[in-house]
């Protein structure tokens, strides 16, 4: 199981244990485990979000198997009371089990592994108008960062 966090808003007239209730049952029906639920209270909100200008916030950490994350997203998404949401994936060195134990960090991916690439030097050319050439380069010469003419 992965480490998640879900943030919740809604209604700031709502019944705050009821929803509290709804949600855990989501996360549990989709075999996540509901570690914590911090209360975050009511919040003014920057913007209007379906007529209400402040909002009730709720943190929930808990833990869902990948497969599980699309229904609680799901379950989430179709409920009429949630004004917003979202479901952040915990960093691995961050997350503990239930146990108070860190969990292990996720094998790294082969294809996100950064590949070195080469560096070559570039000698900067600076160019400069020359009176006296009338044929060649247009009267453009090219001059190396020492100075010398080409």
């Amino acid at each position: 199981m992965n480490g998640y966090e879900l943030m919740v808003l809604f209604g700031p007239d709502e019944a705050k244990e009821a929803k509290i209730t709804k949600i855990k049952k989501i996360i549990e029906d989709a075999d996540g485990k509901v570690e914590d639920v911090s209360d975050w209270g009511v919040k003014d909100l920057s913007y209007p979000i379906k007529k209400f200008s402040k909002a009730y916030y709720l943190l929930f950490t808990c833990q869902i198997p990948p497969k599980g994350v699309l229904d609680v997203d799901k379950a989430v998404r179709i409920s009429e009371d949630i004004i917003r949401y979202i479901i952040v994936k915990k960093e691995p060195g961050r997350v503990k089990d239930l146990k108070g134990q860190p969990l292990s960090p996720a094998k790294p991916d082969s294809t996100s592994q950064s590949k070195k690439v080469e560096t070559k030097k570039i000698s900067k050319v600076k160019k400069t108008k020359k009176a006296s050439s009338a044929k060649g380069s247009g009267g453009l010469e090219e001059e190396t960062k020492e100075g010398k003419s080409k």
